[in-house]
Parts: structure tokens; sequence; C-alpha cells
């Protein structure tokens, strides 16, 4: 999976870096369910990968939210 790199530093609003992350959020979520019903090879593995990187941006989103 190809991942967009993003800062944390002045260099982008808020509002940007909310987007962007609510984007990939949406994007991981939208994996998770294909995985769910697919028949992949390390499925589970990726599915936990997946949960974690959504609540880590969930986090970070939380944060920038205050």
């Amino acid at each position: 999976m190809a991942q967009e790199s993003y800062r944390l530093r002045g260099d982008g609003s808020n509002q940007e870096i909310v987007s962007r992350l609510q984007n990939e959020i949406a994007k991981l979520e939208s994996q998770l369910k294909r995985l769910q019903v697919e028949e992949a090879p390390h499925r589970f593995s990726l599915m936990k990968t997946y949960k974690t990187m959504i609540a880590s941006r969930q986090e970070l989103l939380t944060q920038m939210n205050g």
C-alpha cells in the first residue's frame, strides 16, 4: 500500500492536516472492510495493522481538534 507522507509541522494548516487524516482514515476503513470479506494472504495480520493505523490517526485528529 502506497502511503502519502505528511508532516505535522508549520507547512500546512491544521485544517489541511485534519482533512488529510480524515481521508486516510476513510481509505483505511474501506480497505479493512474489503479484507473482512476477501480471502487474502496475511488477512488477519493486515486487519490488525489497519486497525492500529486507524486508531493512531484518530488519536492525532483528537489532538488536533483539542
